[in-house]
């Protein structure tokens, strides 16, 4: 057993008291690890690897080495950026790296807002949270933007924490691979975060639990159409002298380690209980809400979706690694005699919410297949979100309809408008403010889960990612809004006024921000062609 330790986040000027509180009133939770420069010690890097690269063009420039104290060699620099590429653990034996199976990739912001190795933990975020959200965390290793990396004075840079604002930067990135998806209609294979632990009390007879809410996206670089996917929590052990993954419940701590949705869990902010929901049911795995989403109902957003004024996304449940719900046993909130906490070590989708997203595009979409938009830069600078002004549905560029009864209506842009768009000075930057891109958020999905961690579970624990492949026929759907494709980069006026149809330029494969994708590279050197990317844009 290991004694009570305190710890402090010395790289924020906020100050991280450690104290256990939250969903329970005693002292002994287990502690992700918050050590290092800016809480970079969570993430074990024993099947990772991480890439310093070219931020223009993906391409490699050195291994990252990280340090005990949390440092790491080379420095980030200008126009540079890091890839964590995520490998299996069990094909890591060899000596030879190019027998290791890699399963996905976490990319994160470049220089100066982004930082290796791209997950961080924060412990009692003393700063003003949501009511509900717990204040503590998993996160990305990014900074507030003008406290980054550029100021000398590492005292002076100011970490995303849990409660920093909307579209701070907080979600890291988890494209999955193609090594991922198995044989059509199956789950597929995992992809393993190891997140490492340390316990806050000698005595762990009585179970308490400190909850973190993750911030992640999960985006499909399969190479296949998925109809969903499963996160399970667990650890890896001996067994006989060889390594196995085992969920919580079989090895039955899911008690003191469990994965939860938040239903009932809510509190008033002040750490009390009021049995309401952390999340609303139709946030619990989403697409982006600039693309599905109702303004009104959003505090943050100032407009309806592109394609749809509903969300989109998954229906999502708990579940239990080895059978029923119930198998992995609850407890009932005091006071709160309808509300079971159950000791769920899975969530798992159960089917695609109603949306156009299903109407257009059918199951989840993979990178060869995503669509292209026709975007503006409205400040700039293409390293911050441009706006998606029309789509290419195959024959048309299609906007959204000026009346929309039902929220997904499209109108087709003029030749008149797309050659305004097209004859558009450009900025400061020298960059024109329209181009053809890759909508890269239709491939990016942002699960919403809450992770609870107890003493006596050992030094670490693992989050599983398990991708589910939808079936043959949905692997066959027509893709019509890949006929015709228009070329990606700056747009060339049309001359025919009767038809926008193929509008679109020459240059590079670009994506959303202009920049090349760096698991794109990947991609290419196993034959799936050159697409265009968004550097990496995570949200709350």
């Amino acid at each position: 057993m290991t004694a009570k330790k305190s710890r402090t986040q010395i790289a924020s000027a906020v100050s991280l008291a450690l104290s256990s509180m939250m969903l329970s009133a005693g002292v002994n939770a287990g502690t992700i690890d918050d050590t290092y420069l800016t809480g970079v010690g969570a993430f074990d890097l024993s099947n990772v690897v991480i890439d310093q690269v070219n931020a223009e063009t993906g391409a490699f420039i050195s291994v990252f080495t990280i340090n005990d104290n949390g440092t790491y060699t080379p420095a980030m620099a200008p126009n540079t950026t890091f890839v964590s590429k995520i490998y299996d653990p069990l094909t890591m034996n060899s000596a030879d790296p190019t027998t290791w199976t890699q399963m996905a990739r976490l990319t994160g912001k470049d220089y100066p807002i982004g930082e290796p190795t791209g997950i961080k933990a924060i412990n009692d975020d003393q700063g003003d949270m949501r009511a509900d959200s717990p204040k503590n965390c998993l996160l990305s290793t990014s900074y507030l933007g003008g406290s980054g990396l550029n100021l000398a004075d590492p005292t002076l840079r100011q970490p995303t924490l849990c409660s920093s604002d909307f579209q701070s930067h907080k979600r890291f990135k988890v494209s999955m691979l193609g090594a991922t998806v198995v044989a059509d209609g199956q789950d597929g294979n995992p992809i393993d975060l190891i997140i490492k632990v340390a316990d806050e009390d000698e005595d762990q007879n009585t179970v308490n639990l400190r909850p973190y809410q993750v911030y992640s996206k999960i985006n499909n670089y399969t190479g296949k159409r998925l109809s969903g996917y499963k996160v399970q929590v667990g650890r890896y052990v001996d067994e006989a002298g060889t390594t196995v993954f085992r969920t919580a419940k079989e090895l039955n701590i899911q008690d003191r380690l469990h994965i939860s949705l938040g239903l009932g869990e809510g509190t008033t902010g002040a750490g009390v209980l009021n049995g309401s929901n952390i999340f609303d049911p139709e946030d619990l795995a989403t697409f982006s809400f600039g693309l599905f989403g109702d303004a009104s109902t959003s505090a943050n957003f100032k407009q309806d979706g592109f394609f749809d004024n509903q969300r989109a996304g998954f229906n999502v449940e708990q579940a239990c690694s080895t059978g029923a719900l119930a198998d992995c046993g609850s407890t009932q909130l005091t006071g709160y005699e309808n509300t079971t906490i159950y000791y769920s070590d899975t969530i798992q989708t159960t089917g695609a919410m109603e949306s156009n997203y299903v109407t257009l595009f059918g199951d989840w979409l993979h990178e060869q297949v995503q669509p292209r938009g026709l975007f503006y830069d409205d400040d700039d600078d293409r390293a911050t979100d441009d706006v998606l002004m029309a789509w290419w549905d195959g024959t048309n560029w299609l906007k959204p309809a000026a009346v929309r009864p039902t929220g997904t209506e499209f109108d087709v842009v003029s030749a008149t408008e797309f050659n305004s768009w097209a004859n558009a000075a450009a900025g400061e930057s020298g960059e024109k403010p329209y181009y053809v891109s890759s909508i890269e958020d239709v491939l990016n999905l942002g699960p919403n889960y809450i992770l609870k961690v107890g003493d006596g579970i050992g030094g670490d624990f693992v989050i599983r990612i398990i991708p589910t492949v939808a079936d043959a026929e949905s692997q066959a759907q027509p893709t019509p809004w890949m006929d015709n494709l228009p070329a990606e980069g700056d747009l060339v006026p049309v001359t025919d006024t009767a038809t926008t149809s193929g509008g679109g330029g020459g240059g590079c494969a670009v994506g959303g921000n202009g920049r090349i994708d760096p698991t794109l590279p990947a991609l290419l050197a196993m034959g799936l062609g050159f697409f265009g990317w968004r550097r990496f844009k995570a949200g709350k």
